[in-house]
């Protein structure tokens, strides 16, 4: 927490918080991605969660049925054991309304990024995409990045996505038999749209990278490690990397927080830049290969933001 500028006072008040939760039964896990630490409801069951993009993980992956309740609602429901039976909650209310034909690159992680933001600015509140055809079938990796930032843009609590999604084999499984509202196309124009209103256009000197949102997997832990091995970060930029403990744990294992490390960036957990608004002060200009994150900050800043894969 010292490397985060966190004070005395503030880390105290924190752990304060921390051990009345504890106190109460509740798992430290720490994570916006709870599916990968353990929280992981089956098919059909309920739950109340409130991370944005975990709840569209497991409401369109797995088939749970919850909504992004929020912190007040997750406390009544510990405590009452119930949850009001509405919305997602009902299988008459998970079909898909709107459909999207896919008819842009969906090769990298960065791709589907993208995508998630476009089709989130192009869906209305409290619709469920359905992503119909045209695109190249997607890991969990590239479906955690592209569900953060559909969440971000468009705020849908379920997604459809034909031949992937249990509740959508088909096309019109995913519509319960109902026409969809609107059927519309992606394409590249979309997504370059979409990347104009992330990043700023030409280059800057960089003060400030962040890595991890949402928290990244081993896997992109060992992506990262690979090329970063060998190489020192450039001594005026500060380079955050962000996991879950649980990965962190993993990673430190298989030696790849020890080369993260090495090369000068700061590894951290249970957070990121956004939540704990510690983005380093006097920060002129800063990157983020996630396009939550790069969307956030970016109103409350007065530096330049840029976006773009973790390689860039």
């Amino acid at each position: 927490w010292q490397k985060m500028r966190v004070s005395d006072k503030e880390y105290q008040k924190n752990m304060n918080y921390l051990q009345r939760y504890l106190d109460a039964g509740v798992q430290l896990v720490g994570t916006c991605i709870p599916y990968l630490t353990g929280f992981i409801p089956l098919m059909g069951e309920h739950y109340v969660s409130s991370e944005s993009h975990a709840v569209l993980m497991m409401n369109s992956l797995w088939g749970a049925c919850g909504h992004a309740d929020g912190l007040e609602a997750g406390f009544w429901s510990a405590v009452c054991a119930r949850t009001p039976l509405w919305g997602l909650h009902k299988m008459e209310n998970r079909k898909g309304t709107h459909v999207f034909q896919i008819e842009c690159p969906t090769e990298t992680l960065l791709d589907w990024d993208l995508l998630g933001y476009t089709i989130g600015r192009k869906t209305p509140t409290h619709s469920i995409p359905v992503l119909a055809s045209g695109f190249k079938r997607p890991d969990i990796v590239k479906l955690k990045s592209a569900f953060a930032s559909m969440a971000t843009t468009g705020g849908p609590e379920m997604c459809h996505i034909v031949g992937i999604t249990p509740e959508s084999r088909t096309l019109e499984e995913a519509l319960g038999g109902i026409a969809p509202v609107e059927t519309t196309s992606i394409t590249r124009a979309d997504i370059s749209e979409s990347l104009e209103m992330l990043s700023e256009r030409g280059s800057e000197k960089i003060d400030f990278i962040s890595l991890g949102c949402p928290h990244y997997t081993i896997d992109q832990l060992a992506r990262l490690a690979g090329i970063i091995k060998g190489k020192r970060v450039y001594p005026d930029v500060e380079l955050q990397v962000w996991t879950a403990a649980p990965i962190k744990e993993t990673s430190d294992r298989c030696g790849y927080t020890r080369i993260i490390e090495d090369a000068g960036a700061i590894f951290l957990t249970s957070s990121c830049p956004l939540t704990s608004e510690k983005v380093p002060p006097g920060s002129r200009a800063m990157a983020f290969d996630s396009a939550k994150q790069a969307h956030y900050i970016k109103p409350g800043t007065s530096a330049k933001v840029f976006y773009g894969s973790m390689e860039e």
